[in-house]
């Protein structure tokens, strides 16, 4: 009986989403039985002192398969350094965990669902070097990227490139037009988000009385009354259950065990998540009347 092939979920956080690189393990791991996870973390030291106790839960209960470490968000230069697109680092760092696959993603995805097998399958259906989606009538790849390994690794010469000011995409578009792999054609579009995309800094959640906000398209938040998106209200309803079955799971209950009071911003992220789901539950998808 061969054996299933192993998968390692791949993402870097700065400290303004540390939370989200804490959180983001507990949701890979009860959706992805297997799946190894590993975090790249700026100010890694400081990092590790603060969060002790939820590290250490993560080697407690997932040994071997949680890592957090230490990448830099700076290049450095013959003169000096420069900032790198915080959103790059992730595509011009190597994890230190090996798999046969690797899935790099955001970490402000709470994974809900399996996701090596969904990718797999379009690779070998469209016969692919990776899955993932070439932006129309652009050089950019999206930032959700699945690939074999050691397709991705060792990375090629990031020579010539302004890590500084090119675009995250643009920059993963490149790194694999030097790889020498073939680029995905658009009859293999296939980017599913694979979870709930909380765009805590980039968006809000609800309308407002005063401001045009409103709720924008799931699983990016939730999608409004009026939403164009094409995931219907049942679909959206069955994607906030898959969040509900991992938020409520003994797993993720003991994960919020061990937070300190201190530990705020982690809860808050859950908090809001929940608040968004109980307003589409009730709110948004109630039939009028």
């Amino acid at each position: 009986m061969t054996a299933s092939p192993s998968i390692l979920f791949y993402t870097c956080v700065n400290e303004k989403f540390w939370a989200f690189g804490l959180l983001y393990p507990i949701f890979v791991l009860n959706s992805n039985p297997g799946a190894k996870v590993e975090v790249g973390v700026e100010n890694h030291l400081r990092f590790t002192h603060k969060f002790k106790h939820i590290i250490s839960f993560y080697e407690k209960e997932y040994p071997g398969r949680v890592r957090f470490s230490a990448v830099s968000f700076t290049q450095k230069r013959l003169f000096g350094s420069r900032k790198i697109v915080p959103n790059s680092v992730r595509f011009v760092t190597q994890p230190k965990l090996k798999a046969d696959y690797v899935y790099i993603g955001d970490a402000d995805i709470l994974i809900t669902e399996e996701v090596a097998s969904q990718h797999l399958a379009n690779i070998e259906k469209h016969h692919l070097d990776f899955s993932n989606v070439v932006r129309p009538n652009k050089n950019r790849l999206t930032g959700l990227h699945f690939i074999a390994y050691d397709k991705m690794y060792p990375l090629p010469s990031l020579r010539g490139i302004n890590l500084g000011k090119c675009n995250d995409e643009n920059l993963l578009y490149r790194i694999i037009q030097r790889k020498g792999l073939k680029m995905p054609g658009p009859e293999a579009a296939f980017r599913p988000i694979h979870g709930l995309h909380i765009s805590l800094y980039s968006s809000t959640p609800f309308e407002t009385m005063t401001t045009k906000d409103k709720i924008v398209d799931f699983p990016c938040w939730f999608p409004s009354l009026q939403s164009n998106h094409n995931l219907s209200r049942i679909d959206c309803v069955k994607e906030i259950n898959k969040y509900y079955q991992i938020r409520y799971s003994e797993p993720v209950k003991k994960f919020f065990s061990v937070l300190k009071p201190k530990n705020t911003e982690i809860r808050r992220i859950i908090q809001i998540t929940d608040a968004c789901a109980y307003y589409y539950l009730n709110v948004v998808s109630r039939p009028a009347g």
